[in-house]
């Protein structure tokens, strides 16, 4: 029990020290999708853009943060890496969480399906599962989503 408490209070305190070091990077300027509209996201490689701003700043099309109903928010990337092969959070690339490729850092329940990423990243439930506590419970619209999906399927 000893053990436990202080893995979970190690972990904690590297996620806070990740918060804290990396919290403004969160409002970083916005690339050339900026003024994409949020409801439709065009060709694929516009989804893909538009996913990886919202992957590695955290806001949306316009510029504004992504809404979150649990935890800090921000960029995927601070936990999950630049290239989403994962740090404090697992490997989140599409191959990895569908698992078709493996990795040292893969999620500890694999999903199968885009509405079972959705799932996670806006309930944090991956098929019927708890996801950690300090996952973020992000406000999605079905564009952004798509939009993150496409990014992860490019990594």
């Amino acid at each position: 029990m000893t053990t436990t408490r202080a893995a979970t209070f190690v972990l904690l305190l590297v996620l806070a020290i990740t918060v804290v070091g990396c919290s403004s990077q969160s409002t970083a300027p916005q690339s050339t999708t900026t003024n994409a509209p949020s409801s439709t996201s065009g060709s694929a490689g516009s989804a893909a853009q538009l996913g990886q701003q919202i992957f590695s700043t955290g806001n949306a099309a316009d510029g504004s943060a992504l809404p979150v109903t649990s935890g800090a928010g921000g960029p995927c990337a601070r936990c999950h890496g630049n290239d989403a092969t994962g740090m404090v959070g697992p490997d989140i690339r599409w191959s990895v969480l569908t698992g078709s490729a493996s990795s040292s850092h893969a999620p500890r329940f694999p999903l199968t399906s885009e509405a079972q990423f959705v799932t996670a990243v806006t309930t944090g439930q991956a098929g019927g599962n708890a996801l950690r506590p300090m996952m973020p419970h992000y406000q999605l619209t079905a564009a952004q989503s798509a939009a993150i999906i496409a990014y992860l399927k490019t990594l």
